[in-house]
């Protein structure tokens, strides 16, 4: 396997992330992981049940993704449900799946009857298959998968509902497979099963790879040392009067006292503190002089170390990183915000209305002229109301006319007005000239609208 992946949806965390392995003949490969880690993902993608959507895989060096019938002439596999069928007896599967695996028709009677031994199902084999128990359905998929001897036998959790005495049969079936130089990878939850069949294991957390290596090479990376428990004498059972635990203490600094019941106490010791050899010099040296009856020395088992890595497992899928050639890339939305620029809008200059003068005759002359300014206004709303039935492009070139019209026209309303009326005329002027500036350099001004009648007919 190289870079195997699989995403189900876009947006959310993979399946499987990037799996790289390689697996050689005569070996038997648990994989470990919670429920949802990605382990029947990984087989279904191997088998041809589902796509890859990234990476490559290889089965005696034919591709899964090109090469997939002779792929499939190559392995075994025996699903996490079982298939089936209701209606057949568990010696006609097993003559139904030797035809399809191209056996010879005068011995397939012969490769059923070895299936039906190998694995236990004499009595059951001229029953139907839907009146089976859930072990022995397990065992006709795991015999299933071994007809036509293919090289590599993919087992998805194989000893599921089976009692203690099915269990060790089949494994005595899986370690003869594995003799014979076939390969087996198996998933299972069950660290004493991987402990007695695998010699490699790997520990799979959100569809990634989170150890690999020996049972033996786990528990000594990744365990939490040794566990030492001591029994002692009914007499010294009292904290008060038992020098045990300051004696430990004394002789192995970084020892841990975890429980204590009664007159058994259990330490932890870290595994980088000291050697074993000198633990049980200790013990067996001083066991008299403090009472103790007997100890036990006993590495941590897989079980805890499944356990530490199993909390590393979340349930949340929503995908937060992206990995672009081995470097991890936040998606944020924020960031995505930031970098879209909105287009901004100049507001236009603000229009200051007529400053009083400072002569006492302005007020009286400014109203005579109010009339002259409403005709002012009237003819410009008309100009306006006229032009307003063209297009939009009409209208954006037509605007600077507009303007001089109005200048044209308030210079002929100013003919006979005052001092008062030519101040508010040049404001208009000046406002009209800054507003035509304005709509040059920024065409969107000309579309904001402002309380003055100018501006409304723009």
């Amino acid at each position: 396997m190289i870079d195997l992946s699989k995403v189900y949806k876009a947006g959310k965390m993979p399946a499987v992330d990037r799996l790289c392995l390689g697996i050689p003949r005569g070996e038997c490969f648990g994989l470990l992981g919670v429920n949802g880690a990605g382990k029947t993902s990984t087989f279904r993608m191997l088998t041809g049940d589902t796509s890859i959507t990234y990476g490559e895989a290889f089965l005696n060096h034919h591709s899964v993704t090109t090469e997939m019938e002779r792929v499939h002439l190559l392995m075994g596999y025996c699903p996490q449900f079982d298939a089936i069928s209701d209606l057949l007896t568990g010696r006609e599967h097993l003559e139904l799946y030797a035809r399809l695996r191209g056996v010879s028709e005068e011995s397939v009677a012969k490769v059923a009857q070895w299936g039906v031994t190998k694995l236990g199902l004499t009595q059951y084999s001229e029953r139907e298959a839907g009146g089976y128990s859930g072990g022995n359905k397990r065992k006709l998929s795991t015999a299933i998968s071994l007809i036509g001897a293919p090289p590599v036998i993919f087992l998805d959790e194989p000893t599921t509902g089976m009692d203690p005495k099915a269990k060790r049969f089949l494994w005595n079936c899986i370690v003869s497979v594995t003799k014979e130089g076939r390969a087996v990878v198996l998933t299972s939850h069950s660290m004493e099963e991987c402990e007695a069949l695998c010699t490699r294991m790997a520990i799979m957390v959100n569809g990634r790879f989170q150890c690999l290596g020996s049972v033996q090479h786990l528990k000594n990376r990744f365990g939490d040392g040794y566990t030492i428990v001591l029994r002692l004498m009914d007499n010294i059972s009292e904290p008060a009067s038992c020098p045990i635990s300051s004696f430990m203490q004394s002789s192995f600094p970084s020892i841990e006292l975890k429980e204590r019941h009664q007159s058994v106490l259990q330490f932890q010791l870290p595994s980088h503190a000291c050697c074993l050899a000198r633990v049980f010099e200790v013990l067996a040296n001083n066991h008299e002089e403090l009472g103790i009856i007997d100890f036990s020395v006993s590495q941590t088992t897989l079980d805890q170390v499944f356990v530490n890595f199993a909390k590393e497992q979340t349930d949340d899928d929503v995908l937060t990183d992206v990995i672009i050639s081995n470097s991890t890339v936040q998606t944020k939305l924020t960031t995505l915000v930031n970098r879209v620029n909105p287009p901004t809008i100049l507001p236009l200059p603000p229009i200051t209305p007529p400053q009083p003068s400072e002569s006492p005759q302005q007020p009286a002359k400014s109203s005579g002229s109010k009339p002259k300014e409403e005709i002012k206004k009237a003819q410009i709303w008309q100009e306006g109301k006229a032009n307003g039935e063209k297009s939009s492009s009409m209208a954006m070139t037509q605007i600077p006319q507009k303007e001089e019209k109005a200048q044209r026209t308030s210079r002929r309303a100013s003919g006979g007005s005052d001092s008062s009326s030519g101040g508010v005329q040049g404001e208009t002027r000046q406002s009209s000239k800054r507003k035509a500036e304005s709509s040059s350099q920024n065409p969107s001004a000309l579309f904001i609208v402002d309380g003055n009648t100018q501006d409304s007919v723009l």
